[in-house]
C-alpha cells in the first residue's frame, strides 16, 4: 500500500532542514510491495519558527499543507512540535541523511518488521 511521506530538505537530495526552520517539504510516495519511492512535488511553507520564536498558527498551516502525508522526516524537531505532530496522526521520524539511502533504510526496516506480524 502506498504511503505518503513529507520530508524536510533544502535541496531535495537530503534530509537537513529543522521542522521549524523548513521552508519547504518534499513530498515522495513509499511503495513498499516494489521496495521503491517517487518524488511527487515540493510544498512550499512558511517556516513555524522565527528567532526562536515559535507561532501556534504555523503549525496548524503546515499540519493542513501535509494533511496527506502519514510520515514527517526531518533532521530535527522540537519536543513540543513532536508531539503536537503526533497528537494530530502524523509519525515524525528525525533521521538526517541523504533522501534515498533514509527512504531505503525505512523501507527495509518496515519490510522486517511487516514480515514478523502474524497473518490477520
Amino acid at each position: 500500500m502506498t504511503r505518503r511521506v513529507a520530508l524536510a530538505s533544502s535541496d531535495g537530495k537530503v534530509i537537513d532542514r529543522h521542522f521549524g526552520q523548513a521552508e519547504e517539504f518534499y513530498i515522495v510516495d513509499l511503495l513498499p510491495e516494489e521496495n521503491s519511492f517517487h518524488f511527487v512535488e515540493r510544498r512550499q511553507v512558511d517556516a513555524a519558527c522565527r528567532g526562536g520564536e515559535h507561532d501556534p498558527a504555523a503549525f496548524d498551516r503546515i499540519l493542513a499543507l501535509l494533511e496527506d502525508c502519514a510520515d514527517i522526516i526531518v533532521s530535527r524537531i522540537g519536543t513540543g512540535a513532536a508531539v503536537y505532530m503526533r497528537r494530530c496522526g502524523k509519525r515524525v521520524l528525525t533521521q538526517p541523511g541523504f533522501i534515498e539511502d533514509v527512504l531505503a533504510a525505512l523501507l527495509k526496516y518496515e519490510a522486517r518488521v511487516n514480515s514478523k506480524k502474524p497473518p490477520g
